[in-house]
């Protein structure tokens, strides 16, 4: 496996003045590293980061320092999730050819397609390793994208982002079920269900190739919904990593076309979430945000400048640069 420290990774933190001094931006000089996603945890005090190429798990340490986290059972890496109450860090694995053979229309793909590791943070030990190739959904390829974990049960909630579904794992006996799943969330030869996050009961999802977001209770997921946006929003394209901020108040959403990233609150009457109030958007300096991760009160997210070996990549505190006005406007989706 390539490594950062085998690869002769280069890092330099650039810093800036904002009531003492704080971090803005890492370049992680490390050609075709491709980071998915990234997930901080607090307990560490690292970022944990991925690569879609060669599969290692990194910790970035907010002193500068990189050590390499997890390399097997590992193969591809999307989403990543830290969760310093269990102690784990959840990864999305997924075999290497998986995308090609997918985005060529292929019918069917022979051996291990996909799984969710699960790792103990402190210990760096796998904990679980455990196959969604075959575990529901009617059609062939599998690729599990993005995680969510329940506070209040530890259950762990995987899209499937070629399968039109969500997978359900319990975090008990680490046993994997189909959770709920739809046609319209299939997404021939494109990236469907993806960035993923619960609060109170309440799980999103984004839709990449629909430009969609859909809202569901966990008690009653066939209760699915359409999210709705309102107050200078129209939808949002190429909707990718999204997450809940710690306290529930707001909800991040990465775009990877518009290459930004917006700042929702709750603007259902009902609070389930199924209509999004945009307060501020962030217009991201590189190419690509797939994922947005929290230090302190500090939001950070990663570039991915395209597929395509890319010498450097980066990950970035964001600044909130505009805040639409509050008039309300027809809600409308892309």
């Amino acid at each position: 496996m390539n490594t950062f420290g085998s690869l002769g990774l280069l890092l330099a933190v650039h810093v800036m003045a904002c009531s003492g001094t704080c971090m803005t931006d890492i370049p992680l000089n490390f050609p075709n590293l491709q980071p998915e996603s990234i997930s901080y945890s607090d307990e560490h005090k690292a970022i944990f980061i991925g690569s879609m190429i060669f599969g290692d798990v990194h910790k970035v340490h907010l002193n500068g320092s990189v050590e390499l986290f997890l390399s097997a059972p590992l193969q591809a890496t999307g989403g990543i999730l830290a969760v310093d109450e269990m102690d784990l860090l959840f990864i999305g694995n997924f075999n290497k050819s998986l995308i090609t053979a997918w985005l060529s229309g292929a019918s069917s793909f022979d051996g291990w397609q996909t799984s969710l590791v699960v790792a103990n943070m402190s210990s760096g030990a796998v904990v679980a390793n455990v196959d969604l190739s075959n575990v529901g959904s009617m059609v062939p390829l599998h690729l599990a994208s993005d995680i969510a974990v329940d506070p209040e049960t530890n259950d762990v909630y995987v899209t499937d982002t070629f399968g039109g579904q969500l997978w359900k794992v319990s975090s008990s006996t680490w046993s994997a079920s189909s959770f709920v799943s739809s046609p319209s969330w299939k997404s021939p030869k494109g990236f469907g269900p993806n960035g993923i996050s619960i609060n109170r009961g309440t799980l999103l999802f984004t839709h990449v190739q629909k430009d969609l977001l859909f809202a569901l209770p966990l008690h009653s997921p066939e209760d699915w919904q359409q999210v709705d946006f309102t107050y200078g929003l129209s939808g949002v394209l190429g909707p990718d990593g999204a997450r809940f901020d710690r306290a529930g108040s707001k909800y991040y959403v990465c775009s990877n076309v518009a290459n930004l990233i917006y700042k929702f609150a709750d603007g259902s009457t009902s609070g389930n979430w199924t209509t999004l109030r945009l307060e501020s958007i962030a217009m991201t300096p590189y190419a690509t945000p797939t994922a947005v991760t929290f230090i302190g009160d500090q939001q950070w997210a990663n570039a991915i400048p395209g597929f395509g070996n890319h010498p450097v990549y980066h990950l970035y505190k964001l600044d909130w640069l505009y805040y639409p006005p509050r008039s309300p406007v027809s809600p409308h989706h892309c």
